[in-house]
């Protein structure tokens, strides 16, 4: 028996460049064209104080030169180097909070970018609890999305394509979002050891089952977990604070509603994708999740 099935093919893959001469970008091309008008205008005046200066110029532009095969320039690598080394002086490295920490007051602050976030809870179109993580800085506003993938495991290859294709729809449309600036997939492996299972199972056995039909459970329950992983699957999607049509910026209350209306809508284009069943996060689950992960 023959298939007709053909694998599909993907492609049109572009990586975002910065308009400029060569590797240099729009950054280090301005940078060329400016240090050559200023050696055009040395040279009027000496030609080996132009020639020194061309040297110049092409040791400044040489760490922009040089990329690695990320496309990260030396000066960028130079950079990070140093600023980490002036991190580590100051003790930026550590993490300590709660009442011996340096953070004032002595509260429990996370670490990174997530210091001076906020958490705030709305509901959603349907009713639903959802958590939006605020930084106030730049006026962001995160939701996230639980799902349970359905995984690939003994599924048609028709039907993975499919999963793949609205997918794929699905970033498209994220495009068409007003005031989306961000999103992110995050899947989250474990080793599991069968916690669930055994009292999933043990919860449902009828006492007065079988000896064959019971021992065939306990043999499940013992067997089953070793070697599997327990897979978290989180969506999260982040909004700048939209404008009034005055231009003034919506406030708190205003991004709460705005987003719990749209929270449904990408929840539901979500149930094609194979990510299975989709649910925004509420406070409580979000907190828990950031307390395992640190």
């Amino acid at each position: 028996m023959t298939s007709d099935y053909q694998e599909p093919t993907y492609g049109n893959w572009r990586k975002p460049v910065s308009p400029g001469i060569g590797r240099l970008g729009l950054a280090g091309t301005l940078l060329l064209l400016v240090g050559m008008i200023l050696v055009t205008f040395v040279a009027m005046l000496s030609a080996l104080a132009a020639l020194v200066s061309a040297m110049l110029l092409g040791l400044v532009m040489l760490p922009l030169i040089i990329q690695d095969r990320h496309g990260r320039t030396a000066l960028q690598a130079m950079t990070a180097r140093v600023n980490w080394w002036w991190g580590l002086s100051q003790g930026w490295h550590l993490y300590r909070s709660g009442p011996l920490s340096v953070i004032p007051h002595g509260s429990c602050r996370l670490p990174g970018l997530l210091a001076k976030s906020r958490l705030v809870e709305g509901r959603d179109s349907y009713g639903r609890p959802f958590a939006l993580v605020m930084i106030p800085s730049t006026k962001h506003y995160t939701a996230v999305f639980e799902c349970n993938a359905d995984g690939a495991a003994l599924v048609d290859r028709q039907q993975i394509d499919s999963w793949v294709a609205h997918w794929g729809s699905w970033l498209a449309a994220l495009a068409y979002e007003p005031g989306l600036v961000a999103a992110s997939v995050t899947i989250e492996t474990a080793p599991d050891l069968g916690h669930r299972l055994k009292e999933e199972v043990h919860a449902h056995i009828d006492p007065n089952a079988p000896e064959l039909a019971r021992a065939a459970l306990e043999e499940i329950v013992w067997n089953y977990p070793v070697g599997s992983a327990r897979v978290s699957t989180r969506i999260a999607v982040t909004y700048a604070a939209l404008p009034h049509p005055g231009g003034r910026r919506r406030d708190e209350e205003a991004m709460v509603r705005e987003i719990g209306m749209r929270i449904p809508g990408l929840i539901a284009g979500l149930e094609m994708t194979g990510a299975g069943s989709a649910h925004p996060m509420s406070a409580e689950q979000l907190a828990r999740a950031v307390r395992v992960a640190y």
